[in-house]
């Protein structure tokens, strides 16, 4: 009797998540181990490919979040094509427009042009396909979360963060801490973040001992999550950005835990919370921001700050997006010119919030203030430039605009105070 041929089909979710939970609770050394020559994971993925070969498997899906893994165990399963851009797959893992009006239309009716703004501020413009880039979708897991968050509890929840949806900080790292010391790769996170968005070539396939490398750190970047495509010119230089409010969050998040550890610091969350409650409510700024400065000068004093030569733009931008009650904007264009730091209040507390404010912020070199004479001319003139530089920004008629000027140097702060 003739045997009847069977058809398999072999399907592997998260292919990558053992091995990199190996590489952050472990070391890059058990890491190359399991995946390089005589590992297992190489040889299993070798004989999985041998049976492809004979007619065990038929059919392969494999998923996962990284290139890198695969990349590492190549020669073992090299007979692979990797879809994750391919334009017929572009919207399969998200949820387009009008997808996600029919969920809310079904689950919370009449209340879509009421819940739609917010919802594509926190979870929208996921991009996954370079070639049509303003195909975007919104973060599916991220949605269902708000549906079950806001049919628990009759409104629009206090956290839009779905805690399951944080990558670990430590799958993070290990690649911006090495040998105890904040790496090139930190200063590429800190300024994604300040700018919103970075320039770069995609790389398809990266080993590990290549991160340490800026296009391939960003492309890691893209597949976590961290950056979505925005465009792309003609010889495939990608603008990425940040998708949205939520990614925005888990990045400063980041960087705030990556100082913290670095320079052994430790802010009070909960007097921070408070500072943030007063300058919403009342318009009393300076202890917010003379609390954060006097930080970094802390850490300034233990050690060089390391990340780039004007690092307390970043210091205060890391920790005032701690709050939820205002959007944090750096370099923001205002009547043609582009304030330093603006917060402006989020959506959700327009109603609460009185106060908004324009931060405009100075350095001097060390030789500029070499005397106390010199010192005083370079603080007049930095108050001067920054006092018309804030004149001439907009404000929004809806709150009290307060604009604070600050002069700092490398090793101290010069001057703090606010427009009258």
């Amino acid at each position: 009797m003739r045997a009847k041929y069977v058809s398999f089909y072999l399907i592997i979710d998260e292919y990558d998540n053992f091995a990199n939970n190996v590489l952050v609770e472990h070391s890059p050394e058990t890491y190359q181990q399991i995946t390089h020559s005589g590992g297992f994971l190489r040889n299993f993925f070798t004989m999985i490919k041998g049976l492809t070969d004979s007619r065990g498997i038929d059919r392969l899906f494999i998923s996962g979040v990284t290139p890198m893994v695969m990349a590492d165990i190549t020669s073992g399963f090299n007979i692979g094509d990797n879809i994750s851009l391919w334009p017929d797959f572009g919207s399969m893992a998200g949820f387009n427009r009008n997808e996600l009006q029919e969920i809310i239309d079904y689950y919370i009716p009449g209340q879509f042009e009421t819940l739609f703004p917010l919802l594509s501020e926190w979870y929208n413009n996921y991009c996954f396909d370079a070639n049509f880039h303003e195909n975007n979708i919104f973060n599916s897991t991220s949605i269902l979360y708000f549906l079950k968050e806001y049919l628990s509890l009759k409104r629009i929840p206090s956290n839009l963060i779905d805690e399951n949806l944080r990558t670990d900080y430590g799958k993070l790292r290990f690649l911006i801490i090495q040998d105890r010391k904040l790496n090139g790769n930190f200063n590429i996170l800190s300024e994604i973040a300040e700018t919103r968005q970075t320039v770069s070539t995609l790389v398809r396939s990266f080993a590990l001992d290549e991160l340490i490398s800026d296009e391939k750190f960003k492309s890691l970047l893209f597949y976590l999550g961290f950056l979505t495509i925005e465009k792309i010119d003609f010889i495939e230089n990608i603008t990425f950005k940040i998708p949205n409010k939520l990614i925005n969050n888990l990045i400063w998040d980041y960087i705030r835990k990556s100082i913290s550890e670095f320079y052994s610091l430790d802010l009070k969350v909960d007097f921070l919370n408070n500072c943030f409650s007063q300058i919403a409510l009342a318009g009393i700024w300076r202890p917010l921001f003379q609390y954060i400065i006097d930080k970094f000068y802390e850490a300034v004093s233990i050690r060089d700050f390391v990340f780039h030569e004007e690092g307390l733009i970043t210091f205060l931008l890391a920790w005032l997006n701690l709050t939820n009650l205002y959007d944090v904007i750096s370099e923001k264009e205002k009547n043609k010119g582009y304030a330093d730091i603006c917060l402006e209040p989020d959506r959700r507390f327009t109603q609460y919030v009185k106060f908004d404010y324009n931060i405009e912020l100075k350095y001097i070199k060390a030789a500029e203030i070499e005397t106390p004479e010199k010192e005083e001319v370079a603080i007049n003139q930095a108050v001067q430039t920054a006092t018309a530089q804030l004149s001439q920004y907009t404000t929004n008629d809806r709150f009290k605009t307060t604009k604070i000027i600050i002069v700092a140097s490398a090793k101290k702060l010069l001057y703090i105070d606010c427009l009258e």
